[in-house]
């Protein structure tokens, strides 16, 4: 991990940080050769077959995909969690299916060419 990524992981101090450990971790443990840079002025974890990426929003942490088809399917189960056209706008007050995004992240990992 390069320096500048423990520094856009510190640049908060309060508890959004810790719900960013939390999908970090869950992307490490499904990728654990996933190599971390900053990208896009975010976290990105990458590794030959896709790439997710994290990033910090006023209420929480954002998990960018870039498939969009898959976002829907998300939304479509859980209607009262935000999402954007390719993400996932995780507030820190949100009930989160960690098994959905962990079958998310794992699914967007492994089809990198196939985005849509």
């Amino acid at each position: 991990m390069n320096n500048g990524v423990q520094e856009y992981i510190d640049k908060v101090e309060d508890n959004r940080k810790e719900l960013f450990y939390k999908l970090q971790d869950l992307i490490l443990r499904l990728f654990p050769e996933s190599e971390r840079r900053i990208s896009y002025q975010v976290v990105v974890y990458q590794i030959p077959t896709g790439n997710v990426w994290l990033g910090y929003w006023k209420h929480g942490v954002s998990l960018y995909t870039g498939f969009i088809s898959k976002i829907a399917e998300f939304k479509e189960k859980y209607p009262d969690i935000k999402t954007g056209k390719g993400c996932l706008n995780l507030k820190m007050t949100d009930e989160i299916p960690w098994q959905e995004i962990e079958d998310l992240v794992s699914f967007v990992m492994t089809h990198k060419l196939k985005r849509q």
